[in-house]
Formats: structure tokens, sequence, C-alpha cells
């Protein structure tokens, strides 16, 4: 949390455009932020103390809101006026090229899902196997079903089991399914041409050979694996062995086996004995071999450096 408003604008600049934050009292302020990584979304969590203005430029994504206490105002064209949320209520910016303005008092805690236009056309044409490429329109996108609010519980209950790394909805087999689900509900709950088709169209089972690649990952994750030996392996081009799995795990395989091995060195951190091992010894064992990406990628999935896990081991 930081209680400084440049530090704060900063790091909202640099994640959703944030270009002006205006203090409308002269009481307490305090911004927490916490970002978390699931395949090809993220789900964000934001907590605000104090009153101000806070204007942006287009965030290039969807934000779908979903405010767990207090309340705010906010201007998103082509909306007009200001729409005013409420706790459990949705809120939707649609259209990723548009300005926001967001008008906060008080205590606000809110939690969205952050997604990609292209993800999310990506998704639908999963769902409907169709080509969506040149008809897909963020702006005609609405929370108008009656279920947007079990949307909105759904973002709520898993953003509160998603910040600590031992929680299920953390867990490395979960965060394709977590972002599946929260697509699909996405596009149940929004207002758009294919919500009708969407709604009755059947579940696509995952390909064998996809499949096939991913447990290969899973069995070696040390391996050097690279797009075209798993390709290969499996009796496919890496650009179908690409789609299949943007397809089927909202990400690439190299990102897959990335989030994979990750997942072990942060098991290995959390027990191993800081006077025997270091964080490079570790990193090393599972495929990582320049420390600074790593120390990067580590911070993007689990929101701390690697060093601070070894050093906060439980002690037994």
């Amino acid at each position: 949390m930081t209680a400084d408003r440049d530090e704060a604008l900063a790091f909202l600049r640099a994640l959703y455009n944030a270009q002006r934050l205006r203090p409308t009292s002269t009481g307490a302020f305090g911004v927490t932020l916490t970002r978390t990584p699931l395949a090809d979304i993220a789900l964000v969590t934001a907590e605000w103390t104090g009153s101000f203005v806070l204007d942006a430029d287009p965030p290039g994504s969807h934000l779908i809101c979903a405010t767990a206490a207090g309340s705010y105002r906010i201007a998103c064209p082509p909306e007009a006026g200001e729409q005013v949320t409420a706790p459990g209520a949705l809120h939707l910016i649609a259209d990723p090229a548009a300005p926001l303005t967001f008008r906060l008092l008080g205590h606000t805690r809110v939690c969205a899902v952050d997604v990609a236009p292209e993800t999310l056309r990506r998704h639908a044409e999963r769902l409907l196997d169709i080509d969506l490429r040149g008809t897909w329109r963020p702006r005609v996108l609405a929370p108008t079903d009656r279920r947007a609010g079990d949307l909105a519980r759904l973002i709520l209950g898993i953003a509160d089991g998603s910040d600590a790394s031992d929680t299920l909805a953390a867990h490395h087999l979960m965060r394709p399914l977590v972002a599946e689900t929260l697509l699909t509900a996405v596009l149940l709950t929004t207002d758009h041409p294919w919500r009708e088709k969407i709604s009755r169209s059947l579940p696509s089972p995952r390909p064998r050979n996809i499949q096939q690649a991913a447990d290969a990952i899973h069995s070696y994750p040390a391996h050097p694996w690279t797009t075209a030996e798993l390709a290969d392996m499996v009796r496919l081009s890496p650009r179908a062995l690409q789609q299949g799995f943007r397809t089927h795990f909202l990400t690439t395989p190299t990102a897959y086996l990335r989030r994979i091995r990750l997942t072990h060195v942060h098991r290995e951190l959390r027990t191993a004995d800081p006077t025997l091992f270091t964080v490079e010894m570790i990193a090393r064992r599972w495929g990582f071999h320049h420390m600074p990406r790593f120390a990067a990628y580590y911070r993007s999935q689990f929101g701390t450096q690697p060093h601070l896990t070894l050093a906060d081991r439980p002690r037994g």
C-alpha cells in the first residue's frame, strides 16, 4: 500500500494509462493494487482510501469490475453520464479505446477481470467454432443479463482466493481453468450478438495430441522443451501446437512450461533451507538460467521476489 499520490499515479499509469490523480479532500489517502496473472487474463484487486478523481487514457483492455466494499462513480464512453457502483454490483468497461474517469469517496474495494479484446474474441471463437475476426465489436458489450450479479459474486470469490499462492485458485493447474470459467461467464452475461449461440453451444474436448504435449511438460518440466520438439513429438506443426495451447490453455506452450517450472521453484523455495540452498541453485535445477529474467517472471506470477520466499520459509 502506498500513501504517496505520485507513487500511486506512477504505478497506475504503468498498468492502466492513468494520467491525473486529483484529491477532492484533505483526508487520508492510500492505494493498494495487486494483479494476479491467470493464463492470458489477470485478476486485479484495488483498495482505495480517500476522496479523489482519477483520469485515465484508454486502458487497452476490458475491465470487468465487481465492487466488494464502498462505492464509486465511473464515466466511460460510450455510456452517457456517470455510473454509480455499489457492493456486489458489476460494471463492465466495455470499450478498451475509451478514456475513463473514476470518482472515489472514502474506502472502496474493487475486484476486476482484466482481459484483452483479442483474448475474449479467441475464447468466443473456440466456443462457437467460427472466425469472428473483423466482426468482434467491444463497444456492444454490456452486463445486461440477469446473471450479471452471479458474475460479480464469482469474480469476488475467485479474487479473494487468488492472492495467496497456496490457495486452490492460485494453483498452476487451476489457473487456466479459472481463466476459462471467467471468460465464459463474461460471454454469457454481457449483451453481444453471439450470446445466445454461445449459451447453446457444447464444450469441445481437448485434443489428444495437445493433452499429450501438456502431459510431457508436467512429467519433465526441467527438460529444455522447445515448441518445435513438442510439436514433433505429438505430430503437429509448431503453429498448430501454438494454436492448440492458446485455444485449450489460453497461453502458449512456452508460457505454459514457464508457469509449471515457476510453480516447482516456488514450492521448493518455501521448504528449502537458505543456509544450504540459494535461489539460483533451485532456479537452475528447474531450467532457469537467466536470473534477472527469472526473477521478473517469478514476481509476475507470485507477487514477491524469490529470495523473500526462501527467507520466509516455514520454520518447523
